[in-house]
């Protein structure tokens, strides 16, 4: 289990975090205590789902940037939420399951609409990497290749974000469902 499932599932039973740092601060230096630390601290609020919090562990495994989570951004009266957003390189993580497709999928209308929602991204002068649990399940390797393939485009083509194009991330507590695409 990775240090950041490991803290989903604290915060899930209701665990205090100040009261976590407390009790880490006074076993400081045993195995445990270290990696519960970087679980701690490498921890979002902001994930949506098991596959987002285990992609965010194996980033920090792998030593990718760290992204900002479930960031909201909007540009003439459309928006779009994204699963991870790299300011300083203009990458937008997605990972997305395949319940969404099969759950949501109305004669092609949600893959339709995730297609129109990355051409939007991609309109706005940012890349999109795509990746599912096949790719974080293991040593998640085809995750980060598609991340810095995305990375590489946008250092290609020296990019900058359209002029207007507003990116807000949500409050730390706001863990509420929102919509994904506003088009």
């Amino acid at each position: 289990e990775t240090p950041v499932r490991s803290r989903r599932s604290a915060d899930r039973r209701g665990a205090d975090r100040e009261v976590l740092a407390h009790l880490l601060e006074t076993r400081n230096g045993s195995a445990g205590a270290t990696r519960a630390s970087q679980a701690l601290a490498a921890g979002c609020d902001r994930s949506e789902s098991p596959m987002e919090s285990l992609s965010r562990g194996r980033m920090i495994e792998a030593g990718l940037p760290r992204p900002e989570c479930n960031v909201e951004i909007r540009f003439a009266g459309r928006r779009a939420r994204v699963d991870f957003w790299w300011a300083e390189l203009g990458v937008v993580g997605e990972c997305d399951g395949r319940v969404k497709y099969d759950e949501l999928n109305l004669n092609g209308d949600a893959l339709w609409r995730e297609k129109r929602r990355a051409e939007w991204l991609q309109d706005l002068g940012l890349e999109v990497a795509r990746w599912g649990s096949p790719e974080v399940a293991d040593d998640a390797l085809m995750m980060c290749r598609r991340f810095w393939r995305a990375v590489e485009r946008q250092r290609r083509c020296a990019w900058s974000l359209l002029p207007g194009v507003h990116i807000d991330a949500p409050l730390e507590d706001s863990c509420a469902i929102r919509p994904l695409w506003t088009p």
